[in-house]
């Protein structure tokens, strides 16, 4: 499949592309548009992943990025339920105007996740 990405890419952003590889599609091609993008101008073979109002939208009230695709793909790992937890406070924290200690620390977590998969 295709996925064509916001170019403003963070930690979640970097995490949903880590997932779609390893869970979901390994043959994925993923591209970067600006997030000014509309939607009617990217392409339309490719699924659209946290612009604003995508299905797969950016972080919100519904969560990030990385949680939408967890839900509308059926992904039910609990290490990467955590990890989206982990993503989720990550930006609420930073949303709040913190300082990137937690990101590191996210990042850190999200890791060490990994690494015992």
């Amino acid at each position: 499949m295709k996925w064509v990405m916001t170019d403003h890419v963070h930690y979640d952003r970097v995490a949903v592309c880590w997932m779609i590889e390893r869970f979901l599609d390994p043959q994925a091609e993923i591209a970067f548009a600006s997030n000014q993008t509309p939607l009617a101008d990217l392409p339309p073979d490719a699924i659209p992943l946290a612009f604003p109002g995508a299905k797969l939208g950016p972080h919100d009230a519904d969560g990030p990025c990385f949680v939408k695709v967890m839900r509308e793909y059926g992904v039910t790992d609990p290490a990467l339920q955590l990890m989206g937890e982990v993503i989720a406070k990550g930006i609420d924290y930073r949303s709040e105007e913190h300082t990137s200690e937690l990101q590191s620390l996210a990042y850190l977590v999200c890791r060490l996740l990994l690494e015992k998969k």
